[in-house]
């Protein structure tokens, strides 16, 4: 488990105002996987809303790399420390939090909309030809790839679609799923959102590549890394409003009187440069209403 530990500030006191008055700075704690983009994001929400580093706020910080079940341990140091407030960065991380307390407050990113899944699968119906089959890579030890993949049987339905699912619970099994779905005659898949995934997200692209599928990933920075299609929110906007969350409960908010807000957007990434790779055709009609064409 790597930890680094990082001093953030702000919270209205001058600029050395508990070191000048020595009260005890709040502590931030954020849990996350692998993922050092997301916990940066996070910083960088913080800044904006006026944190100096180095001030009234101390940050703890402790991502696992994908190994899931250390988000539990790593959670009760959270307690045994007594922070403030918990940032938990993925369902598995909220979960983990929750587990191991109810009396720090934890922050969360909104949890995935069922529509939002459902319109994934929609653009990669869409993108691949007709009577195709659909492939699903999923992770079952993380509980937002596990509950995407659920909101997937209702929306199967109404799309008329044949699905082809496969199991990834680690980085070397990517090669292996991707394998399983090409010889299937997958011409398409869409890759259910987790923390696993998004902490070897380079592998994740590599390992369709080298199979040449085509997949419909979660956010903009996979189709700026590679990926054909994304559908999703802009790219670390939770991490910036979890800040706003922290702010306010340290300011004295209660956590329950917060309201959960939805990302106010989404948007349709398309990758020219990844369709020429993979010898994909993308359809007009999903190039007009991109909100971004990388060539």
């Amino acid at each position: 488990m790597r930890r680094r530990s990082l001093l953030l500030a702000g919270l209205g006191l001058p600029l050395a105002g508990y070191a000048q008055q020595g009260a005890r700075m709040p502590v931030v704690g954020v849990l996350a996987l692998g993922i050092e983009g997301r916990v940066e994001r996070v910083r960088e929400g913080l800044r904006s809303l006026g944190y100096q580093e180095g001030r009234n706020v101390h940050i703890e910080e402790r991502t696992v790399d994908g190994r899931y079940a250390e988000l539990a341990a790593a959670a009760r140091e959270f307690v045994r420390m007594k922070v403030d407030v918990i940032v938990a960065l993925g369902d598995s991380a909220a979960f983990a939090a929750r587990e191991a307390t109810t009396a720090i407050p934890v922050v969360t990113p909104p949890r995935i909309d069922p529509a939002l899944v459902s319109r994934r699968l929609q653009l990669a119906k869409e993108a691949m030809p007709a009577h195709g089959l659909l492939g699903i890579v999923w992770n079952p030890d993380s509980r937002g790839s596990a509950n995407s993949f659920a909101q997937t049987q209702q929306a199967v339905q109404a799309l008329k679609v044949r699905l082809h699912a496969v199991e990834v619970r680690a980085v070397d099994e990517l090669d292996r799923a991707f394998g399983a779905l090409a010889r299937s005659g997958v011409r398409m898949f869409v890759l259910m959102a987790g923390g696993m995934f998004d902490a070897n997200r380079l592998r994740v692209l590599a390992a369709a590549a080298r199979h040449r599928l085509p997949g419909v990933y979660p956010s903009r920075r996979w189709s700026e890394d590679g990926g054909l299609y994304s559908y999703g929110a802009p790219s670390f906007e939770a991490e910036l409003r979890a800040a706003s969350y922290v702010d306010r409960i340290l300011k004295g908010a209660k956590s329950g009187e917060l309201a959960t807000e939805q990302p106010a957007r989404m948007e349709l990434v398309v990758n020219r440069k990844a369709a020429r790779l993979l010898g994909a055709t993308i359809p007009q009609a999903i190039l007009l209403r991109a909100d971004h064409v990388i060539e």
